[in-house]
């Protein structure tokens, strides 16, 4: 059930980037479909940690109804979302098109596309039982990012005892994003879960494959675009780092990005 707040937690941040983002990247091909639900997974994190903070400061550090408003606000996106994809049915209904003879996908890239979904899987498989075996993640998570959730989520008012010099030596002046993402599924949750910065791991690190295959597809080739994601996939410090809890992850997201 703790996993399930933490997916819906996420779910309502991609939903918050999907309507951000399609408005930027209106193309229908399937390597643009990937970089939009890729880039929608990080951007609405970015977004939502934003909000939290905002949040935080006009609230006096008292969160609690903050995943209600956030609830609320992704379910009318959401509403915009499907009443904008059935105003471009209904056009798309209404326009005449000559008929043109069916054209077939081509062999080679239907099965280049399985097996990029394969790799994915594995992928997916391999970061998710490297986190479990970490399931605290490594060093910058415990004195870093996961440090700085904890103070704000169990300070209250006195939330912003998490910047204090007291403990400058987890750089209390790093950006919040990780942290806030962190703590807004634990408000979710109702309590604190090592399955928040889990997932919040393993989504930024599936995100970073989508996004890589989709790019490279769309600007060069879908045989291209499985090298690259290979690639990617066989570097043992890119598994080794998903699992870790740590910021180069993200990074990574938003510098490809």
């Amino acid at each position: 059930m703790t996993i399930l707040y933490i997916f819906v937690s996420l779910t309502f941040s991609w939903i918050i980037g999907y309507q951000l983002i399609s408005s930027l990247l209106g193309s229908t091909c399937l390597g643009t479909r990937m970089i939009r639900c890729a880039m929608a997974m990080g951007n609405g994190l970015a977004v939502t940690s934003i909000f939290l903070f905002i949040w935080l400061l006009a609230s006096h550090g008292n969160p609690t109804f903050y995943p209600l408003a956030e609830t609320i606000f992704a379910v009318v996106l959401l509403g915009i979302i499907i009443f904008k994809n059935r105003q471009n049915l209904k056009q798309s209904s209404n326009t005449e098109t000559p008929d043109l003879p069916l054209q077939e996908e081509p062999i080679v890239r239907r099965k280049i596309t399985r097996v990029f979904w394969a790799i994915f899987v594995m992928a997916t498989t391999s970061i998710t039982l490297l986190s479990f075996s970490i399931p605290h993640g490594k060093w910058d998570a415990w004195a870093i990012w996961n440090l700085r959730a904890r103070f704000i989520y169990r300070a209250g008012t006195n939330w912003t005892t998490a910047f204090s010099e007291r403990i400058s030596f987890s750089h209390t002046d790093y950006p919040l994003l990780l942290p806030l993402s962190v703590v807004k599924g634990w408000l979710y949750a109702g309590f604190e879960t090592l399955a928040s910065p889990m997932m919040i791991g393993i989504v930024f690190s599936v995100a970073i494959l989508l996004l890589l295959f989709g790019s490279v597809m769309t600007m060069r080739s879908s045989l291209a675009a499985i090298f690259a994601a290979t690639t990617l996939i066989s570097t043992p410090f890119f598994l080794e780092a998903s699992a870790s809890q740590y910021a180069d992850i993200p990074l990574s997201f938003f510098f490809l990005a």
